[in-house]
């Protein structure tokens, strides 16, 4: 939404889609997540480059927008120190039972103990409140990965990712103005998650199911982006055809 704020020709449809990132901004910061409010950021600031880079924006608008994002944070660096430091018992809690999941993944370093047993195999989680059983999931994605499919499904997870944004900038430059921005979007999303699961877990069969179709969208795109005509192409065939190549 920020890119295609920035992107936007007419002042209603940047206005519209502007309210539509600020309502997103307004969600995130109600739902109190501190890591993901990090993501966030990092995001942002990932978004910035890539639209300088991708042209979306001019020099002279990249200029402006660093010179107030310079400003806001120094505005807002106390607020988020303290957004972020609040609730120190959740952190000693979360710290805990990371520590006990490294040694649960050292005990099977290379097959894992199986999906969606993370939990279950590592000691602490389970805490009995009653006559039920109250489960504390481990607060960081990567070692959940860790955990259940072992190193050699790590690196084929986080490798398969990385893939996906190298091809997305790879087509990125000869896209056009729409696929620049879905490609630049999604791009800079993906690196705000993974900063954001390195604090949270990434749970919720809604959410995994978000993170597929950005990358199927991103597949879409950029296969869309290299079987299509590119214009300097054709510009080049018009010149050199004549008046007929000015009919095709």
């Amino acid at each position: 939404m920020l890119l295609g704020t920035l992107a936007a020709q007419s002042i209603r449809e940047r206005l519209f889609i502007g309210v539509v990132f600020l309502t997103g901004v307004a969600a995130l910061i109600l739902t109190f997540s501190r890591s993901g409010m990090v993501g966030f950021l990092v995001a942002t600031t990932i978004l910035l480059p890539i639209a300088r880079w991708s042209q979306l924006i001019s020099r002279r608008l990249f200029a402006w927008i660093i010179v107030v994002a310079v400003l806001a944070a120094a505005a807002s660096t106390p607020l988020l120190i303290n957004f972020l430091q609040s609730r120190p018992e959740a952190f000693s809690l979360r710290w805990t039972l990371v520590e006990r999941s490294v040694d649960t993944f050292l005990e099977r370093p290379f097959s894992g103990v199986g999906l969606n047993n993370s939990s279950a195999a590592t000691e602490g989680s389970r805490i009995k409140v009653g006559d039920k059983y109250q489960t504390n999931i481990v607060h960081n994605h990567y070692l959940i990965v860790l955990v259940e499919v072992g190193i050699i499904g790590f690196f084929l997870f986080c490798g398969f990712f990385s893939l996906v944004i190298v091809t997305a900038l790879r087509h990125l430059s000869t896209a056009t103005t729409e696929a620049k921005v879905i490609l630049g979007g999604i791009v800079a999303a993906l690196t705000g998650i993974a900063f954001h699961n390195l604090a949270d877990p990434f749970g919720g069969h809604s959410t995994q199911t978000m993170l597929w179709l950005y990358v199927g969208v991103i597949f879409a795109v950029c296969h869309q982006t290299s079987t299509s005509p590119r214009p300097e192409a054709v510009g080049c065939g018009t010149r050199n055809s004549g008046s007929s190549g000015a009919k095709l």
